[in-house]
């Protein structure tokens, strides 16, 4: 408008010490009174903290609510202590504290003892307001079987739907 300065689109590309991230600003501008009004566009910020990665997916900050707002925060461990990945979904940081609607851990394949291979290890959690859902699963590979064992396994809030809070428990094993 003519009372303010306007900013249709400006990318800015940080540092290489910021991992020469894009960000940007959207449908922007000043008002007459010096207020800043418009939308910060920045896919994701990733740090590498002490040897593990730090990503921060759609980040979104609130100034009038006081909040900051994260689709997804994922902290992977370096490969040389497992590489374990754990994500948490829709963070959500305010003066009221901090709230998430669930996330999800998984570890690397590994190998113990005399050879029992664990894959896809995993557990996911979904929170909505009272209700949750808690899945998990993966793999184990038994020398001398010649066979895997697979398991998954889904819990939920005790309803007429799941009297038990079981979802389901599936079972596989395979002989080769």
């Amino acid at each position: 408008s003519k009372d303010s300065v306007n900013i249709e689109y400006i990318t800015l590309i940080l540092p290489p010490i910021l991992n020469s991230q894009v960000v940007g600003i959207a449908n922007a501008g000043f008002d007459y009174e010096g207020n800043f009004y418009g939308d910060f566009v920045v896919p994701y910020l990733e740090f590498d903290i002490a040897g593990c990665l730090l990503r921060m997916n759609r980040p979104d900050l609130d100034l009038d609510d006081q909040r900051m707002f994260f689709e997804s925060v994922v902290l992977k461990l370096p490969a040389a202590i497992g590489g374990a990945t754990c994500t948490i979904n829709g963070v959500k940081i305010s003066p009221s504290g901090l709230e998430f609607t669930g996330g999800r851990f998984e570890l690397p394949d590994f190998t113990v003892g005399g050879g029992l291979v664990f894959k896809n290890i995993f557990v996911d959690v979904m929170i909505d307001g009272t209700d949750y859902s808690i899945e998990g699963g993966g793999s184990v590979f038994v020398p001398g079987l010649g066979s895997e064992l697979s398991a998954m396994v889904g819990f939920a809030n005790v309803s007429d739907t799941y009297p038990w809070g079981l979802k389901y428990a599936r079972f596989e094993f395979e002989i080769e």
